[in-house]
């Protein structure tokens, strides 16, 4: 069996992201939508009117998510890939999973991992990770950076330009196999 790793669709860029909540708090508004407050408001905002489903509105309406609420996600994620007929489904702290592929169902994969994501509200819950590893949901790329310099993997003259021109140019898969690079790409501040 193939064995294939995918993030969430609607991760977006440089970050995978680890365990966490968020310190967000909404408050009613007179509308049926919660209004949240806290640096990830926006998010949380999105992530709740672009979700269809009621479980992930419920977890997502609090402007918390909970590490109980997310393994919660996971197992619902689990079953779902399992009645497509994949098996060793495995979920990583940064939002990763891994599961292996039956013979025959490559190229259905990643459909079948959308309709799942989709259907158990897992792909709005995104956030979740990335609250771990920027709780106050600061400029990514200058946090990456900094990174990489306090690491001495690249010159105190980089900047966030240095880095786009790496991420444009391809040239950031020659860096990847260095586990502090990793590391600076998806928990620049150390905390997952």
């Amino acid at each position: 069996m193939q064995h294939n790793r995918s993030r969430f669709t609607s991760i977006i860029a440089i970050c995978a992201f680890a365990l966490g909540a968020c310190s967000t708090s909404p408050s009613e508004s007179s509308g049926n939508s919660p209004q949240f407050s806290g640096p990830w408001a926006e998010e949380f905002e999105s992530a709740y009117n672009s979700t269809d489903s009621e479980f992930a509105k419920t977890i997502l309406s609090d402007g918390e998510i909970t590490e109980a609420e997310i393994k919660e996600a996971e197992q619902a994620m689990t079953s779902c890939l399992e009645e497509k007929g994949y098996t060793d489904v495995e979920f990583y702290s940064d939002g990763r999973s891994q599961n292996a592929v039956p013979p025959g169902k490559e190229d259905s994969e990643e459909g079948d991992r959308r309709a799942c994501e989709q259907s158990t509200g897992y792909d709005a819950l995104w956030i979740y990770y990335e609250i771990k590893v920027n709780p106050n949901n600061e400029d990514w790329e200058p946090l990456v950076v900094q990174c990489l310099k306090d690491n001495n993997l690249v010159e105190s003259s980089f900047t966030p330009s240095d880095l786009d021109r790496l991420y444009e140019t391809g040239e950031i898969e020659n860096h990847r196999d260095q586990e502090e690079w990793t590391k600076c790409e998806t928990d620049p501040l150390g905390l997952g």
